[in-house]
């Protein structure tokens, strides 16, 4: 995780992204936006403002954007608003 700045409640742990916001991932897929929120009690990450993800090549490459962007911490259930791009691996 990079940004600009951050504010994390060191009782709480939870975690306030701002500014250029990128997440790499495990699998090389990355999250970009202006602010990233992490709630460890909830297993929640989210974003109220616009998100890009970017897929690697390994996955078939491509972009997904969103209005608002929220997943669990394991990436595994994510939901969007205005989703637009590409989605490796849907199919309609």
């Amino acid at each position: 995780l990079t940004s600009r700045r951050g504010h994390l409640n060191q009782r709480t742990q939870k975690l306030i992204a701002q500014g250029n916001v990128i997440l790499v991932l495990g699998d090389g897929r990355h999250i970009e936006t202006e602010e990233l929120n992490y709630d460890p009690e909830t297993h929640r990450i989210w974003s109220d403002v616009l998100t890009r993800i970017r897929y690697p090549a390994s996955q078939g490459g491509g972009v997904t954007t969103s209005g608002t962007f929220s997943t669990d911490d394991k990436f595994q259930n994510m939901t969007g608003t205005d989703m637009r791009g590409r989605i490796p691996g849907l199919k309609l």
